[in-house]
């Protein structure tokens, strides 16, 4: 069996991601986490609020899963690492 170059495993990767439905969900919760208040979907979405009395930021109001990060395996909101235990986590506040 042929190897895959590393554009290809990526290339697979955000290809098997894009069919992920973000309001594919049965649970909701919310929590407040390093300063920031979120809402956790048991389906792996994350959403940050936008903070009281401040503007609103990139990643502010939008349900995201993250964004790839190269230098550890994990889907990062702005500068927070989201481990899959660590969104169960946060639901089970």
């Amino acid at each position: 069996m042929p190897t895959r170059s590393r554009k290809d495993q990526i290339d697979l990767k955000q290809s098997s991601q894009s069919f992920v439905d973000i309001e594919n969900f049965t649970e909701e919760k919310e929590c407040d986490f390093k300063g920031e208040h979120y809402s956790v979907r048991n389906n792996g979405a994350v959403f940050r609020h936008q903070r009281i009395g401040k503007r609103l930021r990139p990643n502010d109001c939008k349900w995201t899963f993250g964004k790839e990060n190269s230098s550890n395996p994990y889907l990062m909101l702005s500068n927070i690492p989201f481990a899959p235990n660590m969104r169960l986590a946060l639901l089970a506040v």
